[in-house]
């Protein structure tokens, strides 16, 4: 398994996850977000089991997930804390 190649998945989809969120900041679509982003890193990972010079791999998919968990729970905990915050003030 090639790490590298795994860095980049997650990095790449940190990166689609913050453009996502920064597009359509509402809380009320990321549900949506997340199923659109999850089913794109699938997407591409069909895609590649279709072609003869590409393979599909679980863990490019497993590292896509984590990219999208590592942008999104500092940010949904944040606006938890913040939430939390206010109503005491």
């Amino acid at each position: 398994m090639d790490f590298g190649d795994k860095v980049l998945h997650a990095a790449a989809f940190f990166t689609l996850t913050m453009l996502t969120e920064l597009s359509f900041p509402s809380l009320k679509l990321l549900l949506w977000k997340v199923m659109f982003l999850l089913a794109f890193g699938l997407f591409i990972e069909w895609i590649q089991s279709l072609l003869p010079w590409r393979s599909a791999a679980a863990s490019d998919f497993l590292a896509d997930v984590i990219g999208i968990a590592a942008f999104l729970v500092p940010i949904l905990l944040t606006r938890l804390v913040i939430r939390l915050y206010k109503g005491r003030v």
